[in-house]
């Protein structure tokens, strides 16, 4: 028979295996949610700032006028919900990490 503590302990782990596997899900929806929401030229924005060109060498990059890679921005920073460009490039960071994760999870299944 079991003891008490043994059974708290499976308990404990039964639970916290759950939420781990609820988190996941959640953080992965959230990826696919963030991704489907930014365009590809917001998506080609983020990128470049989080390889730190400033928005004028995006701008030259582009070839587009700067006020529109302002415009761009401002709507990436509103559907990411953040409000500074230290929270946007946190955002770019954390989506190009799990994009990089997903690479790798692919390569691992082929």
């Amino acid at each position: 028979k079991a003891s008490p503590l043994d059974v708290l302990q499976d308990a404990l782990f039964t639970s916290l295996n759950s939420a781990r596997r609820t988190t996941e899900r959640t953080d992965n929806l959230w990826e696919l949610h963030q991704n489907c929401m930014l365009s590809p030229t917001e998506r080609e924005i983020l990128r470049f700032m989080s390889n730190g060109y400033s928005m004028p060498q995006i701008a030259v990059q582009l070839e587009r006028n700067i006020k529109t890679i302002r415009a761009h921005k401002f709507n990436v920073m509103s559907k990411l919900g953040v409000s500074s460009d230290a929270g946007l490039l946190d955002a770019a960071d954390i989506l190009l990490y799990l994009r990089a994760g997903d690479a790798t999870a692919l390569q691992h299944r082929v």
